[in-house]
């Protein structure tokens, strides 16, 4: 069903602006944490790093100077620590979280997001009634009642609106609430929320399921990865291009930051990031007329907690996450987007290999030339990292997960009998995907990759069937010099639906080869 104008814009600048904003992390190629002789954690209010010691009269540990400040130069102060006390991921400190005090004039809590994504909604609603001029935003006391006691549906909007537009309007009122204090779990209810009122309240026409699994399950999964990447961004020199990158990755965090005073949690696990500038070439056969040729593209890939590094503990939700990402700009965008956050599960160590394994909350969008997949998805999966020797290691990754919707299919609409309308030319359901990833690291300069997923979408509502979607992608990267490096990818797609209602049987292979620049860092 229809959603709000402002989501239209989202097929040439909200994907772009997300993969140029994270580009706030690379510069600051964080350098390795020296060994912590004490338990520390940064004071919210000054520059030095304290230590916890143990209350002589037995009350909580007291927070004192510990022997180097936050610029990383050495203070006069180096007290003992606690013998034998684990430190706490969240905040260094055993026993206390890293939780900095709130300066702000408004309170933590629940009060500040519900405002806030009530004023966003309202606002959202007044844009497209009164600039916008859609009729679908014209509602009133019968809509409202009508809907209310209507069957919800699947609607045909536009892939783009549904996959991109409506996972995007999720992220603020999750971000408002991990913001302003809350949980992860405590938030997670604010984008299903939302998104029912939306439903609602705030169109004319049937509330739509596959908007709100859409909505719900992106919003979470894209707005801790946010949360957490702004948590990146945040973690050096206060500079102002780092807080205006920080306000373009998560705009409602930047907010809240003012009004409520809370900060992202430290530290980051062990994490690694990459961005990619370069071109993609299609087969020319099988490309769409008019787009043959070169085409420029840009990319980013975030590895938040390396399940394979010593230092990484899996202790809250989403401390280990993949996002990855690609975008092209052509008459209809081309872009890829792959996040999968763990939120329950357990490390598995040994000598020489180490890993996770748990289960995950998964959102995958996909619009190339030759086909469109996006799935919100909940699975089961394991990744580690094995030494082979000194300088070879080998890192994996497999899930298994079940599409709680799905939508496949392509991105051109199909004609309808009713003048100017255009129908859904992709099919929405429940459905499974499957995901492998092996990487293989040799001599500190060479990396070699092989990603498999396969997609699977029974059509229900208007068009039935079936769309399967597989695609294996082959890559090889050598670093030049510091964190610059060369790679070149290819990719073996394929696409098959079958007939139903109008749609007619499609089977087709694809290939597709990049080259590209990246600029590699490492988070502790």
């Amino acid at each position: 069903m229809p959603t709000l104008s402002i989501a239209q814009l989202a097929q040439s600048s909200r994907v772009a602006v997300a993969l140029f904003a994270l580009v706030a992390l690379a510069p600051a190629r964080a350098r390795a944490a020296p060994p912590v002789k004490c338990a520390c954690v940064v004071a919210p209010e000054s520059a030095a790093l304290v230590a916890a010691r143990a209350d002589p009269a037995g009350g909580p540990p007291a927070l004192i100077g510990c022997g180097e400040d936050a610029r990383g130069e050495e203070s006069d102060v180096d007290p003992p620590c606690l013998p034998g006390v684990p430190v706490s991921r969240a905040s260094g400190v055993p026993g206390v979280e890293g939780r900095p005090a709130r300066r702000g004039p408004l309170p933590e809590g629940h009060l500040v997001p519900i405002i806030e994504s009530s004023v966003v909604t309202l606002v959202m609603l007044g844009w497209n009634a009164t600039i916008g001029e859609a009729e679908w935003a014209r509602i009133n006391a019968d809509t409202i009642g009508r809907n209310l006691q209507s069957a919800w549906v699947l609607d045909d909007d536009a892939f783009w609106i549904n996959q991109v537009g409506h996972p995007y309007q999720g992220i603020f009122p999750y971000g408002a609430a991990r913001s302003a204090g809350v949980g992860f779990w405590a938030s997670t209810p604010y984008p299903f929320v939302t998104s029912a009122v939306w439903e609602l309240v705030g169109e004319t026409t049937p509330p739509s399921v596959n908007d709100q699994i859409t909505t719900s399950v992106a919003g979470v999964v894209l707005g801790e990865a946010l949360h957490r990447a702004t948590g990146m961004i945040l973690a050096g020199p206060r500079s102002p291009w780092r807080q205006a990158a920080a306000m373009i990755v998560a705009p409602m965090e930047a907010i809240n930051r003012e009004l409520v005073g809370t900060e992202p949690h430290a530290p980051s696990p062990p994490s690694r990031v990459e961005f990619r500038a370069g071109a993609l070439v299609f087969d020319p056969k099988r490309g769409a007329p008019g787009t043959e040729g070169i085409v420029p593209e840009i990319g980013v890939r975030l590895s938040y907690g390396l399940p394979g590094d010593p230092g990484f503990r899996f202790e809250r939700p989403f401390d280990r996450f993949e996002l990855e990402s690609t975008f092209s700009m052509e008459k209809n965008p081309l872009a890829t987007l792959f996040a999968r956050g763990v939120v329950a599960g357990t490390t598995l160590e040994g000598e020489r290999v180490r890993g996770l394994a748990g289960l995950s909350l998964e959102f995958d969008f996909s619009a190339v030339r030759r086909y469109s997949v996006s799935t919100s998805a909940v699975g089961l999966g394991a990744e580690g990292r094995w030494e082979v020797s000194p300088r070879v290691a080998v890192e994996g990754a497999a899930t298994a997960s079940a599409v709680l919707l799905g939508a496949a299919g392509y991105l051109v609409p199909r004609a309808s009998e009713a003048p100017g309308e255009e129908l859904r030319s992709y099919r929405m359901g429940p459905g499974g995907q499957a995901h492998l990833d092996l990487e293989v690291h040799a001599l500190e300069r060479l990396a070699a990759r092989l990603t498999a997923r396969h997609y699977l979408v029974v059509g229900a509502g208007s068009l039935h069937g079936l769309e399967r979607v597989s695609s294996l992608r082959g890559g090889l990267q050598v670093r030049i010099a510091g964190p610059h490096a060369l790679g070149v990818e290819g990719v073996l797609s394929h696409h098959s639906g079958e007939a139903g209602d109008g749609a007619p049987a499609r089977s087709e292979t694809g290939t597709e080869v990049r080259a590209y620049y990246a600029l590699r860092a490492r988070a502790r």
